[in-house]
């Protein structure tokens, strides 16, 4: 693969200290509104092994033990996802304002209420934190599909291989969520670059996860309960993509083609139509989604929050064209709106924590450490033999071993 320019300028690879000062005020903020849910005791349902193998790792080198260190280190997680939602539409749009917008308003009580629910109160645990690593999987593929690097495409791999074994569900999702920076990123420039890249670090990523996706463990999972509904439901699913698919990608290069200025607008708005497809569109026909609908919910917030920051930059950027004749109260009026929209999405957030208190309150809860559980698809994976988990961890590990070697040989550019 050659080095190939892209047509979107992006962002310095590492944070500024103002970026740094503002990712710490958004967590900081982000704290305040969870902070009521931090002692909310439930069972964890593992399906993959991120999550149990940090709360370990937390455990060992902290005087906490394994289930409040489990408890830490999710509320900790969950509260960092405004930041990652900052982190991806900063490299999206190179604007500031953009990412502040959209990570304020993924803690508004509406959107962060279904995540704190899925969360805490509904046994979906792992999913809820995996959609803290998505946005930052978008940032690495981001930057990857644009100007290549060895090591950039490790990073990439790795990131959708953390994904994978922190939530199968958070894999499904992360899936979406890529192909349609993929397909975005295809149809401004160099499309078969990009696609074939995306191509690359999916397959390596799958690689470093075989030793927990092995193949026995998928044979039986495709056979089992759950398996059978998903291959139902994608066979209700692929009629409807002969219709759909051409339409959409029809539109997608005609409205985005070689227009990288339009790529939030086609990404965020998107991903809030998929979503918002797979979370209502049971009540359209019984077959037509992929797991229980209400566990899309907080994906949809996810999405809804990403549009409202391409929304805030276009407003900000049609009072830039309306106030451009005015040149003196332009640079004296945007500041001062700009941080009044700040002050009062801030204050609102502020009374997210009331909304978060409450829905402690309303939920039949005791106080207390989580209980660890292995349900559902950790189930499934305990039924594959031996041979076969020695198999894929033999190919995970000669995976990851032979990129990392490799990674020291390529200069940081070379793709």
């Amino acid at each position: 693969m050659g080095t190939v320019r892209s047509a979107v300028k992006l962002p310095p690879a590492s944070f500024t200290l103002r970026h740094e000062a503002i990712s710490f005020g958004i967590l900081l903020i982000s704290l305040i509104v969870h902070w009521p849910v931090r002692n909310v005791a439930i069972a964890i349902k593992f399906s993959a092994p991120v999550m149990p193998t940090l709360g370990w790792l937390v455990a060992l080198f902290t005087p906490l033990d394994y289930s409040r260190a489990l408890q830490w280190l999710t509320f900790l997680l969950i509260c960092a996802f405004p930041v990652s939602v900052y982190a991806f539409v900063i490299t999206l749009t190179n604007r500031r304002f953009a990412g502040i917008a959209s990570a304020l308003v993924s803690l508004l009580p509406f959107f962060s209420t279904s995540r704190l629910l899925s969360a805490f109160f509904w046994g979906d645990t792992a999913h809820i934190v995996s959609l803290t690593f998505i946005p930052l999987g978008g940032v690495t593929l981001i930057r990857f599909l644009r100007s290549g690097g060895f090591r950039q495409a490790l990073v990439a791999s790795f990131m959708i291989a953390l994904v994978g074994l922190t939530s199968p569900f958070g894999l499904f999702v992360n899936f979406i969520f890529l192909s349609m920076v993929t397909f975005s990123e295809v149809v401004i420039s160099e499309g078969r670059i990009k696609l074939f890249r995306f191509i690359t670090v999916s397959i390596l990523g799958a690689l470093m996860s075989q030793f927990w996706y092995t193949l026995g463990f998928v044979r039986i999972l495709l056979t089992s309960d759950p398996g059978r509904e998903l291959l139902t439901t994608i066979g209700n699913l692929i009629p409807l993509s002969f219709f759909l698919a051409p339409i959409l990608g029809t539109a997608g290069f005609l409205l985005f083609e070689k227009r990288p200025r339009l790529q939030p607008f086609f990404i965020a708005g998107g991903l809030v139509v998929i979503f918002w497809l797979f979370s209502f569109a049971g009540r359209l026909s019984e077959g037509l989604y992929i797991s229980e609908q209400g566990r899309y919910q907080a994906d949809l917030s996810m999405a809804t929050s990403l549009f409202a920051g391409v929304i805030a930059i276009a407003a900000y950027r049609a009072l830039e064209i309306w106030l451009g004749h005015l040149l003196a109260v332009r640079q004296r009026f945007l500041p001062a709106l700009i941080t009044a929209v700040v002050i009062g999405v801030t204050a609102s957030i502020w009374l997210g924590y009331n909304e978060t208190t409450q829905l402690v309150a309303n939920n039949d809860q005791v106080l207390g450490v989580f209980t660890e559980q292995i349900v559902g698809i950790g189930e499934i994976r305990q039924q594959t033999g031996l041979l076969d988990k020695f198999i894929g961890a033999l190919v995970s590990g000669s995976t990851l071993g032979a990129l990392i070697i490799a990674s020291f040989r390529f200069p940081l550019r070379h793709a």
